[in-house]
């Protein structure tokens, strides 16, 4: 009971576990489950507690609650190790060092500069493929 409400929440369980508890939902976050694709709802035991919190955080409009998802996201320990992760991988193929601009001294990006948006996406292209 909060604020005298009770409060509502919907538990999936693994009946293949012994009824182990796999997701818990608040009302709104089970109709949004409830309403996503059959692919949507297997995404759901893939991803990290910190995607459902920031999911979480944009279906609610009460300020404070939502605010509360975004802390709890952004200081759980899988969205700090993705974050850091992400940034030093970004880092490594970007290049250590730049010119006194702050550009990257990346060949692929020194080329990519002088061509179309259109030449940009066909070289990108190329580019992975290799």
């Amino acid at each position: 009971m909060k604020n005298g409400k009770v409060e509502l929440f919907y538990t999936l369980v693994n009946k293949s576990q012994g009824n182990r508890p796999v997701l818990i939902f608040e009302p709104k976050e089970f109709e949004a489950y409830k309403a996503g694709s059959l692919s949507t709802r297997g995404l759901y035991l893939l991803s990290p507690q910190w995607s459902f919190d920031i999911g979480s955080a944009a279906l609610y409009a009460d300020e404070e609650k939502s605010l509360g998802y975004i802390t709890d996201a952004v200081t759980s320990p899988e969205y700090i190790f993705t974050a850091i992760t992400s940034t030093m991988g970004a880092s490594a193929y970007l290049g250590k060092s730049s010119d006194k601009t702050g550009h990257p001294q990346n060949e692929k990006l020194k080329i990519i500069k002088k061509f179309t948006s259109f030449q940009k996406s066909q070289l990108a292209m190329r580019l992975s493929k290799k």
